[in-house]
């Protein structure tokens, strides 16, 4: 992945964020709630990470955490601290994690069914088996939605 300063913006990253085939969904929601931590804690660079404490403050096990923060390396947002761990490498506060962390695949088919609803593509009203074959997901999807996006 590249940084934001070597990502060129165009209207193709705006209406759709990359999206990283190797991360979950549990781990991009992880990343994006990390980051949020970040913004609202006022983290100063330099401030060191906590893998114990992140998995402790998110329920999770640390596995999908250092994960999360990988991500947030690759954008440029965490660096490498000298002896081990890492650190917080560039300010966040004007940074939208929409824009820089990858899209879930959930994500990806909210944003689809929002477009084409404001293009009129989509009816008002519409049942759950006549979207299924329509973007092509199963009933397991409201699983996901109730687990992580909700939140």
């Amino acid at each position: 992945m590249r940084t934001l300063e070597e990502a060129p913006m165009n209207e193709t990253m705006i209406d759709r964020p990359a999206r990283s085939e190797a991360a979950s969904p549990l781990q991009i929601d992880l990343a994006r709630r990390i980051l949020e931590r970040i913004k609202d804690s006022g983290w100063t660079v330099g401030t060191r990470v906590s893998v114990p404490d992140l998995a402790r403050t998110f329920g999770v096990s640390r596995s999908p955490v250092s994960a999360a923060l990988e991500l947030l390396v690759a954008q440029g947002i965490l660096s490498p601290f000298e002896t081990r761990g890492l650190q917080l490498a560039r300010d966040v506060a004007d940074l939208d994690p929409e824009d820089i962390l990858p899209s879930s695949p959930l994500e990806e088919l909210y944003r689809r069914m929002m477009r084409e609803r404001a293009l009129g593509q989509l009816p008002q009203e519409v049942s759950e088996a006549e979207l299924m074959p329509r973007y092509q997901v199963s009933r397991g999807i409201n699983s996901a939605s109730d687990t992580s996006w909700g939140n």
